[in-house]
């Protein structure tokens, strides 16, 4: 019987059969957005989410077809999004009150794939449509579901696959002047709860209270995770001091940080910093500011739900109810053709933008107009309050496909990014809880983008906002050609110098091109000794230095020693190996 349950295992993996259960599902990026009565050329986003199962990613969705349709709203166009549109092909068919869409590979090796452990979210298609003339709440509904999976290996076999919700509702708010969609907060009315001015909202995650959630938010939020609160600046003009600010969970102003967060005290106003700071719910949970809870546990899984917001633009569907799936950023046309619907408001406090004299960010296009053009992110900091970044982009302008590659600059960063509903690429680089983004010069990642020109880079409008002290200030950049003219024509390994060497050396090599590179350093058993480097790396001379230690930071004994390069292009694939021999004379 042992061996019967092995062959058949063995059979379900070869056959690239998921032992897990795959689901698959599409639905509206938000669930509902606000546009103005008449208003022509809205659009909004159709998400598909996909998990087969297995951590080998044995299948992805190769096709799927569904009806996008409205009794009230006329659905003028559905388009495949410009993040797939490289990939993927569109057909669609006018049908009654919409159209029935049909979006597939254009060859069987095109698919959307899962993360490899765990589901992969993707933004598939844009339906555009045009608003009523009488104000009400009217609704759009994705039907009708059908999708193909293929297995990714040859021969790339196609199976049918269901998906596991019927249908999705989106609902679309028809007004004369639309309102600010973001939700928002009031503040709790138990205890002795300090009263604010009547009609005194704010938003969930503006951890900062200046109106807008971005970096500075994300940052106050991991310090706030490690109760670093005294960090942590709130534009409270009701009961902040002098200058109309307080520290996050301090009452009064001037309070001892030792006795922040006093939750027993219902008196304070930490009970509101704690509700707009509670963006998910532990199961169980009870809400922020009530009798039970007036203080409630922020943790990671805060700090990563408004991470999830300010990148994607919308709140992810795991927050809390009050905000699941809905915008997190405020309502604005911007003149990209979106209504009143889909585009971040610029500037700070009445509109004013505050720039940072304290660092400068270059955006280095290499090889512009062509396959491997890439976009070099470079920090020039001069400022040691800096947290973390937060990098936007008009992504209709910059309609390939876009891949985010981390540098070693940036190891000790967090970095997240997204292709968001709301026509923006954004990019998050931060800094953990009471932590800084090193000063001087910094390449923090390469963005991956083919065809892309300096000027397309212009036309998108780079914003970049920094968290200097978990406040929001600008920061200037630059874009410009990337040229240097010794640039590595191909890879090389070069002998260590000096050689033989007590107690240190340097080892030297040629990277032409964006590539995976490690280089490791054996004994004379074929031993691992020590990893030297394992990093994606852009493209020029490089060195490391090799003090004669072991993985362990202990001095290894006299004797000849090997370093073995490994490289792999991250643009064309291609590899490249290479040993020399070092001798440690003591």
């Amino acid at each position: 019987m042992k061996k019967l349950f092995f062959l058949v295992f063995c059979i379900l993996i070869i056959s690239g059969v998921s032992l897990g259960q795959a689901t698959l599902e599409q639905r509206w990026a938000v669930s509902e957005v606000i546009v103005e009565n008449g208003s022509t050329g809205n659009t909004v986003n159709i998400k598909l989410t996909w998990n087969d199962g297995n951590p080998g990613q044995t299948h992805g969705i190769s096709s799927w077809i569904f009806t996008v349709t409205s009794t009230d709203i006329t659905i003028t166009n559905v388009s495949v999004h410009s993040s797939i549109s490289s990939n993927f092909n569109i057909s669609k068919t006018p049908i009654t009150n919409g159209w029935k869409v049909n979006i597939w590979g254009r060859s069987t090796t095109r698919m959307l794939k899962d993360a490899g452990n765990g589901p992969a979210s993707y933004l598939v298609a844009v339906v555009t449509f045009n608003a009523p003339a009488t104000d009400g709440s009217y609704t759009i509904t994705l039907n009708n579901a059908e999708a193909t999976k293929r297995i990714t290996s040859p021969p790339y076999t196609p199976s049918p696959q269901t998906f596991s919700n019927s249908s999705s509702n989106l609902t679309v708010n028809v007004a004369t002047t639309p309102t600010d969609q973001v939700p928002t907060a009031t503040p709790p009315t138990i205890g002795n709860t300090p009263n604010y001015p009547s009609g005194t909202t704010r938003k969930y995650g503006d951890i900062n209270w200046d109106g807008f959630i971005d970096v500075s938010d994300l940052t106050a939020m991991a310090d706030i995770v490690i109760q670093n609160y005294g960090n942590v600046t709130v534009n409270d003009n009701t009961f902040g001091g002098a200058d109309n600010q307080r520290k996050f969970y301090e009452q009064p102003e001037g309070e001892s940080p030792i006795n922040y967060d006093n939750s027993n005290d219902d008196s304070d106003p930490d009970v509101f910093d704690a509700i707009i700071s509670d963006v998910y719910r532990d199961p169980g949970e009870p809400d922020p500011g009530s009798a039970g809870n007036p203080e409630p546990y922020l943790n990671l899984m805060d700090l990563q739900t408004l991470e999830d917001a300010i990148a994607n633009g919308a709140w992810p569907s795991y927050a809390i109810s009050a905000i699941a799936n809905k915008p997190a950023y405020k309502v604005n046309d911007n003149g990209f053709g979106f209504g009143t619907v889909l585009a971040k408001v610029n500037g700070f406090k009445s509109g004013s933008k505050v720039y940072s004299n304290n660092g400068i960010v270059k955006f280095d296009v290499f090889n512009p107009g062509t396959e491997n053009s890439k976009i070099r992110v470079k920090f020039i900091n001069n400022d040691g309050n800096i947290r973390g970044l937060q990098i936007e982009f008009i992504s209709s302008a910059l309609p390939k496909k876009v891949d985010v590659w981390k540098m070693p600059d940036a190891s000790d960063l967090k970095i997240s990014w997204a292709r968001n509903e709301f026509n923006k690429i954004v990019i998050l680089i931060y800094a953990e809880g009471g932590k800084y983004i090193r000063t001087g010069e910094n390449t923090f990642l390469t963005i991956a983008i083919p065809n892309v020109t300096v000027e397309q880079v212009i036309a998108s409008e780079p914003t970049v906002i920094a968290s200097v002290n978990n406040l929001s200030e600008f920061v200037n950049f630059e874009v410009g050609e990337f040229r240097e003219t010794d640039l590595p024509l191909d890879y090389m390994l070069y002998q260590n110098y000096p050689n033989p060497f007590n107690p240190g050396t340097e080892i030297r090599f040629d990277i032409p091109e964006y590539s995976s590179v490690k280089i490791i350093v054996w004994n004379v058993l074929g031993q691992k000794v020590k990893t030297l480097v394992e990093a994606n790396l852009d493209p020029g001379r490089k060195s490391v230095k090799w003090d004669g230690r072991d993985e362990q930071g202990n001095p290894v004994g006299s004797g000849v020693y090997f370093y073995t390069m490994y490289a792999k292009s991250l643009e064309d694939g291609r590899e490249f190996t290479m040993t020399r021999k070092a001798v440690l004379m003591k």
